[in-house]
């Protein structure tokens, strides 16, 4: 498998990215996760590098799936506020939107290419 995990340390996140150098990706995996704490929040990508591209994602707390939630509800969790944005098949979404869990606040929903910003700001 080309590609590797990419983990950055802060403070007050653990948020680790699948560095795919190679353009290997497999939409059955999460891109990048972030956890504090007994949550964690799994980031999916649809249509990665094109312009369609779409977040998904999927909330733990205590590695149980966070489910019940109706659309554009939030959660202040330990990683943040997070909102759930329905599924893709709800409301007539686009495939770029994001669906699933995700941050309330849009600056900090992210596509690919903020993430791979991240890594080589990172690594220098």
């Amino acid at each position: 498998m080309s590609g590797k995990l990419f983990d950055i340390k802060t403070k007050y996140l653990n948020i680790n990215i699948f560095d795919d150098e190679d353009d290997f990706y497999n939409e059955n995996m999460p891109y990048y996760t972030i956890s504090k704490d007994k949550w964690e929040l799994q980031i999916y990508y649809r249509a990665i590098g094109k312009k369609s591209e779409g977040p998904n994602g999927l909330l733990f707390y205590m590695n149980m799936p966070v489910s019940g939630l109706s659309i554009n509800d939030v959660m202040d969790t330990s990683i943040g506020k997070i909102k759930y944005y329905g599924k893709y098949q709800e409301g007539g979404k686009y495939l770029w939107e994001p669906t699933g869990f995700n941050y309330s606040n849009s600056e900090y929903v992210l596509n690919s290419w903020d993430i791979k910003k991240m890594i080589s700001f990172t690594k220098g």
